[in-house]
């Protein structure tokens, strides 16, 4: 039985080490977002993803920060027949023009993500110790059209808020932005991880329960004993 527990709780381990290597997932392609009203990205260094799609204008992000920090940023696409390649990613600081991203300039590879089964296209990326400050981020094409996804930060951080949060926006993630049925969302390591957490939490909760009533069943007859004595 202790053999049986352990091997379990390995595969978990195991298996979540996938869920705390990927990025923290960030829908942002249905937000209204402009120069004067960005996105805003909270702790830069932690790893999250923002999927987001040009409809005719750029897509706008800022980050703020007091301490000066490791700003890592890369561009992706979803491996789909349309998907565009011809991104920029311009980070300005003090309205001056920081560096770029140039997606035009660049050989995109097909990457598949084991975690969650997806296959991406993957663009320029840059890393770099910053100064505190402000910075804003464009992400923008010669035709504001296309689906993206804008990687920040290289910190792996899942907590359990996070790992509940993936586990509910990844089948509308499926749906909109790799235009699969939302059933695939669990059809992967994910959906496996899933499947092993249930189970242990569902075993735990059997077993608290099997106890608190073997619990009251000895007071109880403890209790009918000591009437009788009486």
């Amino acid at each position: 039985m202790k053999v049986t527990k352990f091997i379990l709780i390995l595969i978990v381990f195991l298996l979540f080490i996938n869920i705390i290597s990927a990025h923290q997932p960030r829908l942002v392609y249905n937000l209204e977002n402009s120069e004067d009203n960005p996105i805003i990205v909270e702790a830069p260094e932690i790893s999250k993803a923002y999927y987001g799609e040009l409809k005719g204008q750029p897509d706008h992000y800022m980050i703020k920060s007091e301490e000066g920090f490791n700003l890592y940023l890369s561009i992706l696409s979803p491996d789909l027949e349309d998907s565009k390649t011809d991104f920029n990613v311009e980070v300005i600081l003090d309205d001056d023009l920081f560096f770029v991203l140039n997606g035009s300039q660049e050989d995109w590879e097909v990457f598949h993500e084991e975690f969650a089964g997806d296959s991406y296209l993957d663009g320029p990326e840059i890393e770099n110790t910053v100064e505190p400050g402000i910075y804003y981020i464009k992400v923008s094409n010669p035709s504001n059209t296309g689906k993206y996804s804008l990687a920040v930060g290289k910190i792996e951080s899942f907590p359990f808020k996070e790992i509940v949060k993936t586990f509910m926006v990844l089948p509308k993630l499926k749906k909109d932005f790799f235009e699969k049925s939302p059933l695939t969302a669990y059809f992967n390591l994910m959906g496996l991880s899933l499947l092993i957490f249930l189970i242990v939490i569902g075993g735990i909760i059997t077993g608290i329960i099997f106890i608190a009533k073997k619990l009251k069943n000895k007071k109880l007859k403890v209790k009918t004993k000591t009437i009788r004595k009486k």
